[in-house]
């Protein structure tokens, strides 16, 4: 579906040092992308032409692992005083405009000698988040969500969910210990149970609540299972000597796409998790935070475009908010020769300056360098 653009038309913002347009969108839902086309300034859908589309904070390009184009990405700037020795410059993100940070965008003229990259698949459940230095993290736990059923479907129809964490690793198999949720409406959470299985470079799926697929009952037991069915809720993979745990999102293979994951999720606080839906001290709904693997631009993971922390106002209250570090970068076409550098300036409500309103509403500054 066609996201509409919060400024029916990208507005040519003209000045003697820059003929940027500035375009305003809505990319606040967590699952769908708004796409851009650069060229002609307006959004379009996944199977029209773009460049670029945005979800939240996420961003990714049209290249071969999502799309049919062609399509690179570069850091060509980051202004000075955003970090020191790796940590966040409150003053300096809090103060930061669209006008004070025009002259490092403006400086660039070119998109040569810059190290374009594409796309990766980047697994929700962290590599290094379970295993450091050939060592597991069993303290930390995550909550999948099962790619089957309905978010809002009864006790026999909606989505359930596994909590889990590794608990052995050797060359070639991992052993994870897990509790199984089988009334998604209720706090059931059962008897912690664990499996084995053997990792290898086509990966291995496991479904955790064990049913045989379309018809059967749910007797709770993990099974593993051919990852050409749809019903499972976890892929392990070791690809050049390393291991990644996968959701059914999507990312990896014939998967239903509808499985996501929460965490990491340290012992105590897992354990006491009840069900997969709710804080386990407040009760609050935690459905929104779970996240599906993505396919990425790689740039974009490792030079993100914000920094979301809690600053304190001049009031002294905290406040979480996403603060864009205005880094520049250039989206190269490379299908048709053409670069265009771009600059997020604003995550809320398209209006750079103030931190309320909608979240998910981008605004960027983009313009075409050949």
């Amino acid at each position: 579906m066609l996201k509409m653009t919060l400024s029916a038309i990208a507005l040519s913002v003209l000045s003697a040092t820059s003929t940027a347009a500035t375009m305003t969108i809505d990319a606040t839902d967590a699952d769908e992308f708004a796409y851009v086309n650069l060229s002609s300034g307006q959004e379009t859908n996944a199977n029209g032409t773009w460049h670029v589309a945005f979800s939240k904070t996420k961003v990714k390009i049209n290249d071969p692992l999502n799309g049919n184009g062609n399509v690179k990405a570069a850091l060509a700037a980051t202004p000075s005083g955003f970090y020191s020795n790796g940590q966040a410059n409150q003053s300096r993100f809090v103060n930061a405009t669209p006008s004070s940070e025009s002259g490092v965008y403006n400086s660039i003229t070119s998109g040569n000698g810059l190290n374009y990259v594409q796309s990766v698949p980047t697994p929700a459940i962290k590599t290094n988040d379970w295993l450091s230095n050939g060592r597991i993290n069993s303290q930390n736990w995550w909550v999948v969500r099962s790619s089957d059923g309905t978010d809002q479907g009864s006790a026999s129809s909606g989505r359930r969910f596994a909590k889990f964490h590794v608990t052995q690793l050797s060359s070639n198999s991992v052993t994870l210990e897990y509790a199984w949720h089988s009334n998604p409406n209720g706090n059931s959470f059962g008897s912690l149970k664990s499996i084995s299985a053997t990792v290898n470079n086509a990966g291995t799926c496991i479904d955790f609540d064990g049913r045989k697929p379309f018809w059967g009952s749910y007797p709770g037991t993990a099974r593993t299972v051919a990852c050409t069915d749809s019903t499972w809720d976890l892929k392990l993979t070791k690809k050049n000597g390393q291991f990644q745990l996968w959701t059914n999102s999507g990312v990896e293979n014939a998967g239903s796409g509808l499985g996501k994951a929460l965490g990491p999720i340290d012992n105590a606080k897992a354990l006491a998790m009840t069900n997969g839906k709710q804080d386990a001290n407040t009760g609050r709904d935690i459905t929104s935070y779970y996240k599906a693997d993505s396919v990425e631009a790689s740039l974009f993971t490792t030079n993100k475009w914000y920094h979301y922390t809690a600053f304190n106002t001049s009031g002294g209250a905290s406040m979480h908010s996403v603060y864009s570090n205005y880094r520049v970068f250039v989206i190269r076409d490379a299908a048709k020769g053409k670069d265009y550098k771009l600059q997020i300036m604003s995550y809320y409500n398209g209006t750079p300056s103030m931190f309320n309103g909608t979240a998910g509403t981008i605004t960027f500054r983009y313009d075409a360098l050949n």
